[in-house]
């Protein structure tokens, strides 16, 4: 069995939330960059921040489609 190494690089953290992609869709999306100090209070946040755009989302399209049932959340 071969011993396998990582190579880690650069101390920067990589996250899919940290690209213009994430912040042009999402903009308000609550989100740091390069700190960890927070992480579990904003993994939150952002939970809080989708739940709240679903059930908007399924508000404004509910008439249209009433067989459509809300997020189970």
């Amino acid at each position: 069995m071969q011993n396998l190494q990582i190579e880690t690089g650069e101390e920067v953290i990589r996250s899919d939330l940290d690209s213009v992609t994430a912040e042009k869709v999402y903009p308000d999306l609550p989100n740091i960059k390069n700190d960890w100090s927070k992480h579990e209070e904003y993994v939150k946040l952002r939970e809080i921040y989708l739940k709240e755009k679903d059930m908007k989302a399924y508000y404004e399209i509910k008439k249209m489609f009433p067989n459509f049932k809300p997020p189970n959340f």
